[in-house]
Parts: C-alpha cells; sequence; structure tokens
C-alpha cells in the first residue's frame, strides 16, 4: 500500500503547486482591476506607466541574471563534484555526476555570455 502512496502525494504535490500559483496569480489580476477600477470611479487619471504595465505585464530581465544564474549552476555542479568524490563510488557514473556536470558547463556558458555582454558595451 505504500509503494503507490509515494508517486499519489508526488502527481498531489505537484498539481497542488500548479493550481495554486495559478490562483493567486488570479486573484492578484483581480486585485489590481479592483483598484484600477475604483480610481476610475473615483476620478482620477491613470499615468500611462500604469496603463503599459497593465497591457504588457512582462517585465524585462534584469542585467545580470546571467551571471546570477551561472554562478548558481556552476556552485550546483561542484558541489556535485565534491559529493560524488567523498561519497561516490567508482565504476559507473552516477546520475547525479551528469545532472553536476551538465548544470556545470551550462554555468561557464551563461558566465561567459554575461561576460561577452558586458564586455561589447
Amino acid at each position: 500500500m505504500e509503494d503507490i502512496l509515494v508517486p499519489i502525494a508526488l502527481f498531489l504535490v505537484i498539481g497542488g503547486s500548479i493550481i495554486g500559483s495559478q490562483y493567486f496569480k488570479y486573484r492578484g489580476r483581480q486585485d489590481l482591476q479592483a483598484t484600477i477600477r475604483a480610481a476610475i470611479e473615483r476620478g482620477q487619471e491613470l499615468p500611462p506607466e500604469v496603463l503599459e504595465t497593465i497591457s504588457n505585464p512582462k517585465r524585462p530581465p534584469k542585467k545580470d541574471q546571467d551571471i546570477r544564474w551561472g554562478l548558481a549552476l556552476i556552485g550546483f555542479g561542484l558541489g556535485t563534484a565534491v559529493y560524488h568524490f567523498f561519497l561516490g563510488e567508482n565504476g559507473a557514473p552516477n546520475p547525479m555526476v551528469v545532472a553536476g556536470t551538465i548544470s556545470f558547463f551550462i554555468g561557464l556558458g551563461l558566465t561567459a555570455l554575461w561576460f561577452l555582454k558586458t564586455r561589447s558595451k
């Protein structure tokens, strides 16, 4: 019986997380629209920045986003390498080591991308 509970709980948690995030995003939009509606009813004029934010809610990427992700992935890759060095077995590659190596090289690529972007400006 316990063998089936773990996969069921896993999918319930994943589904609950997705539904919860969508619900809170919906509530945030609903609150924003109620605030704007109240401002319009009171006769206040809305600045163009507010109208642009409503029509295009995506934020522009931060300028240091590449270096942050790159360093985080390098740290994860090095952490899994150290873990495997001290606690791993010799022989066939451990899946965590493969994931760590991939993330390490993706992190190096993002760090190089950040370096090239800042250098070209």
